[in-house]
């Protein structure tokens, strides 16, 4: 961490370099140190602060060392046994290359007792050798950087304090530090790829603060730099251990799901605290955590969370960020608009001045939502609504004066209404029910429909009238007592009407002529199938007769050849076919006997008779 709070920039290097190390002679030995490194040391480093080469090292008074290298440690313990044994020689002063790369960027001699870290750890983790790098001014710039001269000076701070050699060509280096979201990477990719560099490497800032904080190179791929590092990357570097994930039990604690309140947070944050940028490194939400005293929303989810949640909603987040940063938003994490309101909401709050109340909520709605509301002309109640669907019209008007006569709001007719009537003698007589020697007729209930008569004799109503089947004409009288209609249907039964006669007798005759063709072509069609049974029966008969051998009287023998003549029996049977009508169905393959009897397969009688002898 003390790396990455060195935001200043560092101090203006001496306008004559010659007079750092004037004076001093310097060893360096070139078992440790690969040729193109011994040379930008000698050239670049030692020449320009003033110091010269040896080649021995008794002769120098300063002896530089790579720690990386094998040898370091039985170098230390060589100069440990000189300066025992030989206390009265003067012993050079031995020092680690990074040494001198530092007092050349910082613009003056460094006390070796200052060297943080004591040993550089930008090396090729293969060949011990420095790394050497170079920064490109398109790298990410941090809050409190103002231009970009200055993010690439503190970059360049980092990497001389851990031992990286700064090359001033791209073709020299073996790291090249840029941000991946410039048109310039693409432009040193492809000079890359043209040139067959392929022992670059690049790299952008968040890397090079992350080995300066865990004081190693992890290197990594370029698909992992341009598509965003992975939130789970660990370092060879950190002490703790990774936990074994027991049976049904997850390692941690549980995953915390984002609100829709800490994803604006998350927008605020970067365009208040990074507008120009650096939204996918890790360093930022670092930061952000870190400043959970202040935006204490910041301390629910970790730094790699808030980062993986931005990576994947890069697309909306980019654009609310932008929009906050357009809208003027500040480090209060509010914009200009916003800062506004609250200033007079502040300022009312000092003046003890009441919020002015809504136009729409008056207190006519407040006493109107207490007091029942007048019921305007024309308008039906849902109840009266519902019991206009069940009661058939002209009810209501009749019931209307029997409501309006009882005492009070109480319902005529209720139990409590009857006994006070009782009791005063008031009772109506119409009320008590009539005790009658001989009951009335029972009234069916009226209907909407058809004519209603009165009497003994209660004439069925038409739309619940119903015509039995037993009457297809639907001649039922309709002025015909219910009791009568009995009788009546039995006559009508027995009557047909003239228009389905007419149509019985056509059908009749229809199927008087089909009868007669049939009876017409029954004879030749008799004989057809006779005809027809004659031949299958022929043809079964010549498939079952076997061939037989020719006498030798009435054929001469065939010549001796060794060639097999074909038998005559196919022949004589395709001709005898021939003399036939070919019937309608496919031929059906001949059977073959395999018993022993006389009537032995073809195949046997046709080696008898060329004289095979057969099988």
């Amino acid at each position: 961490m003390a790396a990455r709070k060195a935001q200043a920039p560092p101090a203006a290097p001496s306008t004559d370099l010659s007079t750092i190390l004037a004076g001093e002679r310097v060893y360096l030995n070139h078992k440790v140190f690969d040729d193109e490194v011994a040379h930008i040391i000698v050239h670049e480093y030692i020449l320009k602060l003033g110091a010269e080469t040896v080649e021995a090292r008794r002769d120098a008074t300063i002896n530089l060392l790579n720690p990386s290298h094998p040898s370091y440690q039985a170098e230390l313990h060589h100069n440990a046994l000189l300066a025992s044994d030989y206390p009265e020689v003067q012993q050079p002063l031995h020092l680690p290359y990074h040494w001198l790369t530092l007092c050349l960027h910082l613009g003056k001699r460094v006390a070796h007792e200052d060297l943080d870290p004591a040993e550089p750890f930008f090396v090729f983790p293969g060949s011990r050798q420095p790394l050497r790098a170079w920064v490109s001014l398109n790298v990410i710039k941090r809050h409190d950087e103002g231009s970009p001269e200055v993010a690439h000076a503190n970059t360049v701070l980092l990497m001389v304090r851990g031992g990286a050699l700064m090359v001033k060509r791209r073709a020299q280096a073996d790291v090249l530090i840029i941000d991946p979201g410039t048109k310039f990477y693409q432009v040193v990719k492809a000079e890359k790829i043209k040139h067959k560099r392929d022992h670059q490497r690049l790299a952008e800032r968040d890397w090079v603060e992350d080995c300066s904080k865990n004081q190693l190179v992890a290197w990594k791929s370029e698909r992992e730099i341009e598509e965003a590092p992975s939130d789970a990357e660990s370092f060879a570097s950190e002490d703790a251990k990774p936990t074994k994930r027991g049976p049904g039990r997850p390692a941690g604690r549980p995953r915390a799901e984002f609100a829709p309140a800490e994803d604006d947070f998350l927008c605020r944050y970067l365009a208040a605290f990074q507008p120009d940028g650096s939204w996918g490194s890790r360093a930022t939400y670092e930061r952000m955590v870190e400043r959970s005293s202040l935006f204490p929303v910041a301390s629910t989810h970790p730094s790699q969370s808030w980062h993986g949640r931005f990576k994947n909603n890069s697309g909306s987040f980019t654009k609310r960020v932008l929009n906050y940063i357009q809208a003027g938003i500040d480090e209060s994490l509010k914009t200009k608009v916003e800062r506004k309101a609250s200033k007079s909401s502040r300022e009312a709050k000092e003046e003890h001045i009441p919020p002015r109340a809504s136009t729409s909520a008056g207190p006519e709605r407040t006493s109107a939502s207490k007091s029942p509301t007048k019921k305007r002309t024309g308008e039906t109640s849902a109840p009266q609504i519902k019991r206009n669907l069940v009661e058939p019209d002209g009810e209501e008007e009749s019931i209307a004066p029997e409501r309006s006569a009882g005492h009070g709001t109480q319902a005529p007719g209720s139990v409590d209404q009857l006994d006070v009537e009782m009791a005063n003698g008031e009772a109506n007589v119409n009320d008590a029910e009539p005790m009658l020697d001989d009951p009335e007729p029972i009234v069916p209930p009226k209907s909407q429909s058809g004519q209603q008569l009165h009497g003994d004799s209660i004439m069925v109503d038409q739309s619940l009238e119903h015509v039995p089947s037993d009457d297809p004409m639907g001649q039922v009288d309709e002025h015909q007592p219910s009791q009568q209609l009995d009788e009546s249907l039995a006559e009508d039964r027995q009557m047909v009407g003239a228009e389905t006669q007419v149509l019985l007798d056509e059908f009749a005759h229809v199927n008087a002529a089909v009868a007669a063709k049939e009876a017409a072509r029954a004879p030749a069609q008799a004989i057809a199938n006779s005809r027809l049974q004659q031949l299958q029966a022929d043809r079964y008969s010549a498939d079952r007769i076997p061939s037989l051998p020719q006498s030798p009287r009435r054929t001469a023998s065939p010549a001796p050849s060794t060639k097999r003549a074909r038998p005559s029996e196919p022949r004589a049977s395709s001709e005898r076919r021939g003399e036939m009508p070919a019937p309608p169905w496919p031929a059906r393959a001949p059977r073959i006997s395999h018993g022993s009897d006389g009537s032995g397969s073809r195949r046997r009688h046709r080696g008898r008779e060329h004289g095979g002898g057969g099988r």
